[in-house]
């Protein structure tokens, strides 16, 4: 999941210079939906032969990955209801889902998603009477 937040590490200040970072873990994903909804930063969601119901829902790979968690975090199982919150609220976001039966090439998949940042960061021309 692609994101316009300033630093990819969840435990590190954001840095100047760098615009998007891509989804690494559980803890970043947190971070990232915290920062969308407190700064309104845009997310933008990509699923990469991944199913978004089963993100949106946690089922399949990912209701396996959370049980893993649940059982390695016992102690931090506040911290594992925020990932399963976060990733339900990244999941709900209008993104793009790269299936493995995609026939277009994933090169087409790419320039699509640089097409949304760049459109959703450049800033509008406005008219001139």
């Amino acid at each position: 999941m692609a994101s316009s937040m300033s630093s990819a590490s969840s435990s590190s200040v954001p840095r100047k210079g760098w615009t998007h970072d891509v989804f690494l873990s559980f803890r970043e994903l947190a971070k990232i939906m915290e920062c969308h909804n407190r700064l309104g930063q845009m997310v933008l969601p990509v699923f990469y032969h991944v199913d978004p119901s089963d993100v949106r829902a946690q089922k399949n790979d990912f209701g396996t990955a959370f049980r893993q968690h649940e059982e390695k975090f016992r102690e931090e199982m506040d911290e594992v209801k925020e990932w399963r919150k976060a990733l339900t609220a990244a999941a709900n976001l209008s993104g793009h889902h790269i299936s493995e039966t995609v026939k277009e090439g994933e090169s087409a998949f790419t320039n699509k998603i640089v097409e949304a940042i760049l459109h959703n960061t450049q800033p509008r021309e406005t008219g001139s009477s």
